[in-house]
């Protein structure tokens, strides 16, 4: 079973969405679910994106301490954009803006964004949606979309496995990072994979939104199929 986290407070249409392509049996938890048992080894656990500090709130304590011990026992966490800065050691959002340690710890290093070279004239005030080129470990090119993700920073034991990369970014930073943690495994991944153009189209308004021309034209560039069945496959 995969479990997609739901916090009540952000849109996950293009995730829910691409589950429903790909036929696979899911449901939506919370807090409270996780806290009540629902989590076995054999299941996998999606993080999406939003604002992590809103999983701090209801998670911090137990509710991280059993995400931690289902991926030990041998489950998957899966954590996309604000999903990837919750699993790993620490956060670095805006320049210090947001700083600290988070509980989870996956991934031993830091995540750093937004990767203001992706945003609309590098101002976070403006749009965050852009299209970027990922170059996979296995050759793969995909065009995936970015919404302040982060890039991995590594510590100097980090034993992570790099599964894609910024092709766009100088020094092709890590983009989507991979970690055994106990029997389970933990898969960190910056841009929104679960995107597609069609997707995207669909969340993009004109209505109070200065930059929709801007976005449409960075729809589309994006892959037709989302890449989240990829990423599910490299576990």
């Amino acid at each position: 079973m995969i479990f997609v986290y739901d916090d009540a407070k952000h849109n996950q249409y293009s995730l829910m969405r691409a589950l429903q392509y790909l036929a696979l049996e899911w449901r939506i938890c919370g807090a409270a679910d996780i806290l009540d048992g629902v989590l076995t080894p054999a299941d996998t656990l999606i993080m999406p994106g939003g604002a992590d500090l809103f999983y701090v709130e209801k998670l911090n304590g137990a509710g991280n301490q059993i995400i931690r011990a289902f991926v030990e026992e041998g489950g998957i966490y899966i954590g996309i954009c604000a999903g990837a800065y919750y699993g790993t050691a620490r956060l670095d959002w805006d320049n210090g803006d947001i700083a600290g340690t988070r509980e989870l710890a996956f991934y031993q290093g830091t995540a750093i964004g937004p990767i203001y070279e992706f945003i609309e004239d590098g101002d976070i005030t403006k749009s965050w949606r852009k299209t970027v080129t990922l170059e996979w470990a296995d050759g793969t090119i995909t065009h995936s979309h970015y919404q302040a993700g982060p890039v991995f920073e590594p510590d100097a034991d980090c034993a992570a496995e790099v599964l894609a990369r910024y092709a766009d970014l100088p020094g092709v930073p890590a983009a989507i990072v991979k970690c055994r943690v106990g029997k389970g495994t933990a898969i960190l991944s910056s841009p929104h994979i679960e995107v597609t153009q069609a997707t995207a189209d669909q969340e993009i308004y004109a209505h109070q939104n200065p930059s929709v021309t801007r976005d449409l034209q960075e729809a589309e560039k994006l892959c037709k199929d989302n890449m989240l069945k990829k990423l599910i496959e490299s576990v």
